[in-house]
């Protein structure tokens, strides 16, 4: 039977897209304290101090031996249909197995999820640093948790780390104040991938460490209070992360202000080429695959290095991902976005790079088409806005969203008062940058700007530098 040719076209596109797509082995790596700790993507869960009340969920805590042991719960944040949703998370508690004021070196997390800690193993601390009379850091794990939370290969591998700023029978009773513990992930998958002629150690990590692996980044919305008004404001939520080996180390780095991991999603860059994203259910492959869908072109200013973008999948639901910027063009697929994150830099005479960012995601929504190119404005020129405002009542607050205080208590005309003083830097839309950073080999923060305060005589009353911008 003689196929019809429209049919015959249609087979041969399928297989040469089917020939184009690629899979990578994955396997699990485990990493060691440090190791994760160095491990760039997410910062895994924070679990709060409970005092007073404890959590519904937990039944039956241990004999404790401190006067102050600690309980912990964190809450989970998992992505179901598409939604980001909030669910009760792990119980922990903390004991100072040599007595109260010893240092808290003893941990239980409840590995079966059933409210009780009485049956659960203890895990001994592996590194405590004193940070104040009664605050420390201290460091548990590996913390290799039950089979019932394993999803195929990957079986999830915790560390904990306690911060406790002021103990519980000190000065405060308020557990906003005693610390926190976080938790966060103790392995990861791996692989090498050689796709559009890169070639890169590559990886995936649990970035929120939710026993989940391949969730995206999800755009929020929140109110906050800016300059004295309930603004409606939005932050790239932390999900799960690609790890990159981009500078072709042999190991995944937190450098500043440039590290080797985006958020993860179902579409990744090779170049500046897309291709969409799948981790198999067993999670053993890692598959690439040329993207197929409808594309436009989003420009960007040259001083635009890196960008992240929210992609809009369906009605109030936007993910994040990271696409590859060449020659101040970017090829997305068609859709409505917004800015979760935008870098900009320049090069020194010396051949550095100053880069800096702005997280300040806005209401608008920019739209890319087929047929016609969408225009970033982000960027130059950059201006520092400053004001100052003289509070005589000694109650100055912070009114801007990246800006900075300054309090100068002097006596002005027999009477108490205190300088307030803020300083934002803009770009040309007026989103606002903060931090800037010094790349290379002498990679650095830079010190922010500085300031003088001077009277009607030219006197000088104060100086230093702003706490950002």
């Amino acid at each position: 039977m003689k196929m019809p040719q429209m049919l015959w076209w249609a087979v041969l596109a399928g297989a040469s897209m089917a020939a184009q797509a690629v899979e990578f082995p994955l396997e699990v790596k485990e990493m060691s304290l440090q190791e994760a700790l160095a491990c760039p993507g997410g910062y895994g869960q924070t679990a709060m101090f409970m005092t007073g009340q404890k959590a519904a969920s937990l039944r039956k805590v241990p004999k404790a031996v401190s006067q102050y042991p600690l309980v912990a719960e964190a809450q989970r944040r998992v992505v179901r249909n598409g939604k980001p949703t909030v669910e009760p998370g792990l119980l922990l508690s903390f004991d100072e197995s040599q007595g109260t004021g010893r240092g808290y070196d003893r941990m239980i997390l409840d590995l079966n999820h059933n409210g009780d800690l009485t049956d659960d193993p203890v895990f001994e601390r592996l590194e405590r640093q004193q940070i104040n009379t009664d605050g420390e850091i201290v460091s548990f794990g590996p913390v290799p948790l039950l089979a019932g939370d394993q999803v195929g290969q990957w079986r999830p591998r915790l560390y904990v780390q306690m911060y406790v700023y002021e103990r519980p029978g000190s000065k405060t009773r308020d557990a906003a104040y005693i610390g926190y513990a976080r938790i966060f992930a103790g392995n990861r998958l791996e692989t090498t991938v050689d796709v559009n002629g890169i070639k890169q150690k590559f990886g995936v990590v649990d970035g929120n460490c939710n026993l989940r692996m391949g969730e995206p980044c999800t755009l929020q919305k929140y109110r906050r209070l800016i300059e004295g008004k309930e603004t409606d404001t939005y932050y790239l939520d932390a999900g799960d992360y690609f790890l990159r080996d981009q500078g072709g180390s042999g190991k995944f780095e937190r450098r500043v202000a440039d590290h080797d991991a985006e958020p993860f999603s179902s579409l990744i860059y090779f170049g500046a080429k897309p291709y969409s994203a799948e981790l198999t259910d067993d999670l053993k492959v890692i598959r690439f695959e040329p993207f197929s869908g409808a594309v436009g072109e989003l420009r960007v200013k040259p001083e635009v290095i890196g960008l992240t973008l929210a992609w809009e999948q369906n009605k109030d639901q936007w993910i994040g991902f990271t696409p590859g910027v060449k020659e101040g063009k970017a090829v997305v697929p068609v859709g409505a976005y917004r800015v979760a994150n935008c870098t900009v830099g320049a090069k020194t005479p010396s051949g550095e790079w100053i880069r800096t960012a702005t997280t300040d995601i806005k209401k608008d929504i920019l739209k890319v088409s087929a047929s016609q190119a969408a225009r970033l404005e982000y960027g130059n020129p950059l201006k520092m806005e400053l004001t100052a405002t003289k509070n005589l009542s000694g109650s100055a607050s912070d009114s801007g969203m990246m800006g900075a205080v300054r309090g100068l208590f002097g006596s002005l005309a027999g009477t108490q008062s205190t300088l307030a003083m803020n300083v934002v830097i803009a770009g040309a839309t007026g989103e606002r940058y903060s931090g800037f950073y010094k790349t290379g080999a002498g990679a650095a923060t830079l010190d922010p700007p500085r300031f003088e305060v001077l009277d009607s005589a030219g006197q000088r009353l104060d100086s230093g530098n702003f706490a950002f911008g």
